[in-house]
């Protein structure tokens, strides 16, 4: 049996999306387009070697989270970072093995894909 996203869960992604974006355009707080896709090349990286291969690397992405989320800080960016941060470990915990993985990356790649829709920068 395969996983899929649910409507419910792209709902939400688009949702959640428009939230990273925010209404001000000029604002520090949005979460930037380079930032959530270096996380996504990471998660693509594993799924093209196959999850099983590279569990460490993915247990490597909470690492690489709090350092991205340290670095936003710093640059006055952090506020919609810690939002993405939070959502991301949250649906981390729900993998264990590959399709988990599949539906996980998915999710990713509707975030994105919503981010980038709304604006992103």
């Amino acid at each position: 049996m395969t996983l899929c996203l649910t409507d419910e869960a792209v709902f939400f992604a688009e949702k959640f999306s428009k939230h990273l974006v925010t209404d001000n355009p000029n604002s520090k707080d949005a979460l930037t387009t380079n930032q959530i896709r270096n996380f996504f090349g990471e998660v693509r990286k594993i799924q093209m070697g196959g999850f099983e291969k590279n569990k460490g690397s993915f247990v490597m992405l909470k690492p690489r989270l709090a350092f991205a989320k340290v670095r936003a800080m710093k640059e006055a960016k952090g506020s919609r970072f810690v939002d993405f941060e939070q959502v991301i470990l949250e649906l981390m915990k729900n993998v264990s093995e590959e399709k988990h993985f599949q539906n996980f990356a998915d999710m990713l790649e509707a975030i994105v894909a919503f981010h980038r829709a709304n604006n992103g920068k």
